[in-house]
């Protein structure tokens, strides 16, 4: 069954009747406000200001909050109607407490002109009376078209008003949503509505207000003007690197999501691919027992290499993704030394020196068998790109982009030929290789993918300059 638990006001438990379950769903942010909320609906319709007004009160109702609205740009009859229509009991929710429909000359303006300190001494005697009443807090909303009139003084009292409202609702079990009619509301005005509420309702969206500007800024008139604009210069940069920040993890998180969609379809594919190329390669075996000509046998020997090829090319693809591989802390210091070891034994790779180096234990949590294929893929690149030296550094360090994140880096660096500035931009890319036919074009591009699965990031530094060519490749890895 679903359950308020998610709300800040629910009992444990406590059904979510299907109305409000329905709703809750379709506006999952506004479900979980309420109580010293403080925010503003800016409504072009009465039907965009009804689908959200109503509900919002409705639901105040269902935790056992007294829901006020205040009426002025409508008749009380057609606010009593739209509530009907969202399935309250006007006058059973009126007879309990658990609904009062006033005017604005009870409220607003009931001495006549406007003052911000009486109603909020208003506002906060309503949540006093609630509470004796047996309500636990009050969920307010008023229709701001009073305003307009001459007792409203829209660009001062008001603005004067909704920033001690900030202040008020963070004090007192209450929150409210202050109703603008867009059609009625100069855009000055308006402008002050989006300065002063923190949060913006405008065509059924709840917003994070990157406009508002907190009251003590907002009214500081006084001598200490450049303390306050310097506060202010500091939220917006501050907001600025958040909004920054959420862009970067949110196109990470995009970047990842379409790595393992890539993954899991490369697998598929190079699975598929395995079965016939076995046939392939024993039919290939089979033909070669036989009588052929000498044309013929360079012509088999040609094929033997390309099967190779394609065979060597789908297992890279399928380390790329790998269900099942099994995680645990990894000494990378160790997995380093093996695979240089391995490579130094080879014939092919004896006149290469590779120099490892790593001092303190160097274990993150991960796949041992993915970071010897990353080890595997750096030193191959090397040796196709000519290189002579490859060096080898572990070291512990943090995240040159998140300070705050520690981890292991390695340094892969070797004096090959370098790659032409012009390949930069694809180097990770599968099936791309400057070697001719001494790669497959996959060992990068695996190797980034193992680097991204374990949370880490890769860079790459080039050059082709006679004396000072060479690649060098940075890895971080968060620590386990």
């Amino acid at each position: 069954m679903d359950t308020l638990s998610n709300t800040p006001y629910a009992e444990p438990g406590l059904p979510l009747p299907p109305f409000l379950r329905t709703w809750s769903l379709q506006n999952p942010q506004v479900a979980r406000c309420g109580n010293h909320d403080h925010f503003a609906i800016v409504y072009d319709n009465q039907a965009d200001q009804f689908d959200f007004i109503v509900p919002f009160l409705r639901l105040g109702m269902e935790l056992g909050e007294k829901s006020v609205f205040i009426v002025d740009d409508n008749a009380p009859e057609t606010v009593i109607a739209a509530m009907e229509h969202h399935g309250i009991d006007v006058d059973a929710a009126t007879a309990t407490g658990a609904l009062a429909i006033v005017t604005k000359h009870d409220a607003y303006l009931k001495n006549g002109d406007f003052d911000p300190d009486w109603m909020i001494d208003f506002l906060a005697q309503a949540v006093v009376d609630a509470k004796k009443e047996g309500f636990r807090s009050v969920r307010a909303s008023g229709e701001m078209t009073w305003a307009l009139g001459p007792a409203g003084d829209s660009h001062g009292r008001l603005v004067e008003y909704e920033c001690k409202l900030n202040s008020f609702f963070a004090g007192y079990d209450m929150g409210g949503i202050c109703q603008y009619n867009r059609r009625r509301f100069r855009p000055e005005t308006l402008m002050h509505v989006i300065h002063t509420h923190p949060k913006i309702v405008f065509r059924g969206e709840l917003c994070e207000n990157p406009y508002y500007i907190p009251a003590e800024i907002l009214l500081d008139r006084g001598e200490k003007m450049e303390d306050t604009v310097a506060r202010l210069l500091e939220n917006m940069a501050e907001n600025t690197r958040l909004r920054r920040r959420l862009t970067e993890e949110t196109e990470a998180l995009r970047r990842s999501e379409k790595l393992v969609a890539a993954g899991k379809m490369a697998a598929t594919l190079a699975h598929e691919i395995n079965n016939p190329l076995e046939a392939i390669v024993n039919l290939w075996y089979l033909v070669k027992q036989e009588n052929l000509s000498s044309d013929g046998r360079v012509y088999l020997e040609a094929m033997g290499k390309e099967l190779n090829r394609v065979s060597h090319i789908a297992n890279q693809i399928l380390e790329f993704y790998r269900v099942g591989a099994t995680n645990s802390a990894v000494n990378l210091g160790q997995i380093a030394d093996e695979t240089a070891q391995r490579f130094r034994s080879q014939p092919a790779s004896q006149a290469i020196a590779i120099e490892v180096q790593h001092r303190a234990p160097a274990a993150v949590y991960g796949s041992s068998g993915e970071f010897n294929r990353l080890f595997e893929n750096l030193i191959v690149n090397a040796h196709e790109a000519g290189a002579s030296r490859i060096r080898i550094r572990i070291s512990r360090s943090r995240d040159w982009s998140k300070a705050a994140r520690r981890g292991i880096r390695i340094l892969v660096a070797d004096d090959g030929a370098g790659i032409p500035s012009d390949h930069l931009a694809r180097v990770f890319e599968p099936f791309f290789s400057t070697k001719e036919q001494k790669g497959t074009g996959l060992g990068l591009w695996v190797s980034k993918g193992i680097v991204q699965k374990h949370d880490g990031t890769i860079s790459m530094r080039t050059s082709t300059a006679a004396g000072r060519n060479g690649t060098s490749f940075s890895i971080f890895l968060p620590t386990a």
